[in-house]
């Protein structure tokens, strides 16, 4: 059976208790047959989140997961200050529960991802972003306030780097936001950009297994009662052929858009985004895109590359290493930009790097373009070994914009 985004649906943009939310998750993994199921919990390292990651475990793994040993069935935990994403850490997670799953079956990896708030009610009405802690009063979450007060402390870098993607101020959006509701839209908008960090990992990945993954973001309301989660949608990469299903259907990342609704019932936040389901974006068909829409690179030390290129030179052995090597070194000073986004493009920038190259393309800050583009070109190099002559002397010609050399 395949699992329907469309069944999810009515979780999305709406308080409920955590308990509801992980026995739907569980029925519907039920009802996939998958062969082994695996979980991953993103979140904050906040004391605060224990309760709903506990439930997590209660109501999704201590059900669904194979035994690690006797008495043990736990999701992999991605746990860090204002609950960012490790890259790579599904990665992991997929090996890991791979060795449950029989050789005619398939994976199901369901992610959750958390951030957090607090919320009060009172006469005055309703508000997010603080409440005791302790003998004081609290700041929830504290990571993601220390983002919007501009910290530059070093653990804030991947968090920003997220907000800042595409070049949107999300940070300044935020801001601006009313200053009751700033703290649960800055959440809300954090889970999702983890969220999407995850499927761009895993559209990026070859699975030793055939896997099917449930990435699924919300945020926690911490209260002095039980909390609740509010969740803001969910990815769908279903990768058990080579035709694989990429979906996404929930909020979008533009907080500006989010709508905040507080009454006397569940607190609602939705966007015009919310219920349509769509295509999960490719971000190196992206990267590629804006690269070849930039013209061909006119440094006149590029000549001589493209004329080795161009008159097929065969020196043999690694001959078609060696260029791409040189116009690699050359290209991140003449044009690191188009190169870089090319080189992401085909897969010889990594995903995590995509954040920073979107951000640049946006940046008008002339010489931090250029490092920052430098800096991914020369991070490639580290993968030319794993090409052919032939693949990267390919490559070397599309990045100097040259005509393939004829065979012969």
């Amino acid at each position: 059976m395949n699992f329907d985004l469309s069944n999810l649906a009515e979780l999305f943009g709406r308080e409920h208790d955590p308990g509801s939310i992980h026995r739907e998750l569980k029925y519907k993994a039920y009802g996939t047959s998958a062969g082994a199921v695996g979980a991953v919990l993103v979140c904050c390292s906040d004391e605060a989140l224990n309760e709903t990651s506990d439930g997590f475990v209660r109501g999704f793994t201590s059900e669904m997961l194979p035994s690690l040993k006797r008495g043990l069935r736990a999701p992999f935990r991605n746990i860090t200050p204002g609950g960012v994403y490790t890259w790579g850490a599904a990665r992991i997670a997929i090996g890991n529960f791979s060795h449950a799953v029989p050789s005619d079956s398939f994976l199901l990896l369901v992610t959750k991802v958390e951030a957090h708030t607090a919320v009060e009610r009172d006469g005055a009405g309703v508000r997010f972003g603080h409440k005791r802690r302790y003998a004081g009063e609290g700041t929830f979450c504290g990571a993601l306030d220390a983002l919007l007060a501009g910290r530059t402390d070093s653990w804030l870098a991947p968090i920003r780097e997220a907000f800042d993607a595409e070049g949107k101020d999300r940070v300044g959006l935020l801001r601006d936001a009313p200053e009751d509701d700033r703290m649960l839209l800055t959440a809300a908008t954090s889970a999702r950009l983890m969220a999407r960090n995850v499927a761009m990992d895993m559209q990026d990945f070859d699975a030793p297994v055939p896997t099917v993954h449930l990435v699924v973001h919300g945020v926690v309301l911490n209260k002095e009662g039980a909390d609740t989660e509010l969740l803001g949608g969910a990815y769908l990469l279903d990768r058990r052929s080579d035709r694989g299903v990429e979906r996404y259907l929930g909020i979008g990342d533009d907080p500006s858009r989010y709508v905040v609704e507080k009454t006397d019932g569940p607190v609602r936040l939705f966007d015009d985004e919310l219920a349509k389901e769509r295509d999960a974006r490719d971000h190196r068909a992206m990267a590629k895109a804006v690269a070849e829409a930039h013209e061909a690179p006119s440094d006149a030390r590029l000549a001589e590359l493209r004329a080795s290129v161009a008159a097929g030179r065969r020196g043999g052995g690694p001959w078609g290493r060696a260029l791409l090597r040189a116009s690699l070194a050359l290209l991140a000073e003449a044009a690191p930009l188009p190169t870089a986004l090319l080189l992401l493009g085909d897969g010889l920038v990594e995903i995590r790097h995509a954040h920073r190259l979107s951000r640049t393309v946006h940046r008008h800050e002339a010489e931090l373009r250029r490092l920052e583009a430098a800096h991914a070109v020369t991070h490639a190099d580290r993968h030319v070994d794993s090409l052919s002559d032939e693949e990267a002397t390919m490559l070397a010609a599309r990045l100097l914009r040259t005509e393939r050399p004829v065979e012969g």
